[in-house]
């Protein structure tokens, strides 16, 4: 589109206009900072009705809707077409607002109704995403929205600390339908299929179709398959029905049909496999929401959390590059308050989100979550009352740290058993509630290379739950308080690393580290763990529990227990080991355990095939389990 509006008149633009400001000239007449002449009206709809001098080709307007309230400047264009920003003038000329920062209000947003303020909204979206992207800024202190769409790159939504009154879930025609409150999302082309793949990066397209990929481009990859569980001796129930595998990655070198990716395929994938090319969204950002809340719809709504266009989530992005949220207080909402799906490099950060509607329920209740995507970043997060307050499901290489989380309903930081991989937290902590740390699910696909440094926290039931055919946790310098275990391997996990830290035993709390075979109470999922190392822990019991113990650990492989401390103010077992299962080696070297009673020092139910136990203190003095050796060697 072409505006007949000099040059100049740009340049020398006021901060808030492309115009400037305006007074009379000699003659009279009404002119810009450039000294152009322009036509004053009140509304933006009284344009419709104005015949426009023809040496006029500048508008200038004191409201959009009403007086007083997102008044701008319109110049004339050569684009036509009815839009909350464009007007035909009574003499057949057509007038587009011109502002290099705009206002909601310019487009009719005054903060009272949901269908003018989703309307205002989103024709701001749409014309600054005309332009190449910018920011667009709310000034009033309240906005009811129903659901915004973003699909043009570098658009920001700087809401200027406004509350947000959302309605994302409604009746149509008798039937519960929902969408994102705001729902930005790049395009993708596809599917392409593949006839070879190989796990180190490398595979081949359908002939021909190579010449739509191009170098550095995002692709993902998907399979529709359901994900087995670990162990095919698995009752039926633990096979999930999942949507598939997937993941995204980058073109490295296109050789005709052979496509080279950056990055190693993480999953295996079979002959029915598809590759997607991702135009994706760039430079989206959602800035500074005083408040974001939901109209609760009660039980009815239960959609497809997974699909963003159907779920009504308050913030959903897709196949999206680098998209930020930052900024945002959610309170009284009932799906995921963040989620991103199929974006590289997410991150969400300064936020707090609380009180989710009915937490309980699975999809219900998420601060963030980070489904498929790669290399998200979760910081500074403060969530009450959530189901999981960081939830990655299939992500690769998620980062979570300096968060806060208060009473959850589950697991704050949170795996979710498809096969996420190296998933970090660091320095997050997480006070009361059922769980913090959530690693695996009864899917039993398995999430792996997780690392937890620096976690602390108090109360709750279980601090870090290790689980369901999982493979490598390492837990660094934890500082936990109170909790009832806080530290459980089960149900087939493997290769769990404890070291460092300070482990407080009180009350009812039945041991700092437990490893067994059940997931549950009941046999059901029952499986070996296997791999277990336990080094420079200090452990203060003070457990008023009748089966109390420091460590009660229960598997097979090798369990290493080195240069921990054991200070018991209150009678408890020492080191349970290998009491059902028998290990392949057992090692118990340099420890000191005082205060545990006589022979409960370190009790070894199942004789290892290697067995080591030496330099260890432990006070008082008096024999110790049977089959080990004597106290003080």
């Amino acid at each position: 589109m072409a505006y007949r509006v000099a040059r100049r008149s740009l340049l020398l633009a006021a901060p808030w206009t492309a115009f400037g400001g305006w007074a009379f000239g000699a003659d009279g007449v009404q002119r810009n900072a450039a000294g152009e002449a322009f036509m004053s009206v009140a509304l933006f709809s009284d344009i419709g009705a104005m015949k426009v001098p023809a040496d006029r080709h500048i508008v200038r307007t004191t409201g959009h809707s009403i007086p007083g309230e997102g008044g701008g400047w319109y110049a004339e264009t050569s684009a036509s077409g009815e839009t909350a920003f464009r007007r035909q003038s009574a003499d057949g000329r057509w007038f587009e607002l011109t502002e290099t920062r705009p206002r909601v209000e310019q487009f009719g947003a005054l903060g009272d109704d949901y269908e003018a303020d989703t309307a205002g909204w989103q024709a701001a979206i749409d014309y600054i995403g005309a332009r190449g992207g910018g920011v667009i800024y709310g000034s009033r202190p309240t906005y009811c929205l129903k659901s915004l769409n973003v699909i043009s790159d570098k658009v920001v939504l700087d809401f200027r600390g406004a509350r947000i009154l959302a309605r994302p879930a409604f009746v149509d025609e008798g039937e519960v339908r929902g969408a994102p409150v705001i729902h930005a999302r790049g395009r993708e082309e596809g599917p392409i299929s593949i006839s070879a793949i190989d796990e180190s990066g490398t595979l081949s397209v359908a002939s021909g179709m190579g010449v739509n990929l191009a170098v550095g481009q995002l692709v993902r990859i998907h399979q529709d398959v359901r994900l087995l569980a670990w162990n095919s001796g698995l009752a039926p129930g633990a096979f999930y029905k999942a949507r598939g595998r997937g993941e995204i990655n980058r073109i490295k070198a296109v050789h005709g049909d052979r496509i080279v990716l950056s990055n190693k395929l993480e999953r295996r994938y079979g002959p029915d496999a598809k590759i997607f090319a991702i135009r994706p969204l760039e430079g989206f950002r959602i800035l500074n929401i005083g408040g974001l809340e939901e109209v609760d719809p009660g039980d009815a709504f239960k959609g497809d959390v997974e699909t963003l266009g159907a779920a009504p989530h308050l913030i959903a992005v897709a196949l999206a590059v680098a998209p930020r949220v930052e900024n945002v207080r959610a309170g009284g909402y009932q799906l995921a308050a963040v989620y991103f799906q199929h974006c590289e490099a997410p991150i969400v950060e300064r936020c707090e989100f609380s009180d989710a509607f009915r937490p309980t329920l699975g999809g219900h209740g998420y601060g963030v979550r980070f489904h498929r995507c790669r290399g998200g970043v979760a910081r500074t997060l403060v969530g009450r009352k959530l189901r999981h307050l960081v939830d990655d499901v299939q992500s690769l290489d998620t980062l979570s740290t300096r968060n806060v989380a208060f009473q959850g309903l589950n697991g704050q930081y949170k795996t979710h058993g498809f096969g996420a991989k190296r998933f970090r937290s660091l320095d997050d902590q997480n006070h009361g509630g059922d769980k913090g740390w959530d690693i695996g699910n009864a899917t039993f696909a398995g999430d792996d290379d997780t690392i937890i440094e620096n976690p602390s926290g108090g109360g709750a039931s279980i601090q870090v739950d290790f689980s369901c055919g999982s493979d490598g946790l390492l837990v660094l310098n934890p500082r936990f308080e109170g909790a009832v275990q806080a530290i459980v391997a089960r149900a087939g996990a493997r290769n769990l690393t404890v070291r460092g830290g300070v482990i407080t035993m009180s009350g009812g709390s039945r041991a700092a580290v437990v490893v067994r075979s059940k997931l549950y109470l009941t046999d059901k999922y029952a499986r070996p763990c296997a791999n277990v190392t336990i080094v420079d822990l200090d452990i203060q019991a003070a457990s008023t529990a009748p089966d109390a113990s420091a460590l009660d650990i229960d598997c097979r492989g090798t369990i290493v227990v080195r240069n921990i401390s054991v200070d018991a103010a209150a009678p408890l077992a020492g080191l349970r080991l290998s009491t059902t299962l028998r290990a392949d080696r057992v090692s118990v070297v340099d420890n000191r355990i005082w205060g545990v009673s006589g022979p409960r020092w370190v009790t070894v139910g199942k004789s290892p095939t290697a067995y080591e136990l030496r330099g260890n203190d432990f006070r008082p003095t008096g024999s110790i389990g049977a089959a080990t050796p004597a106290p003080g060697v």
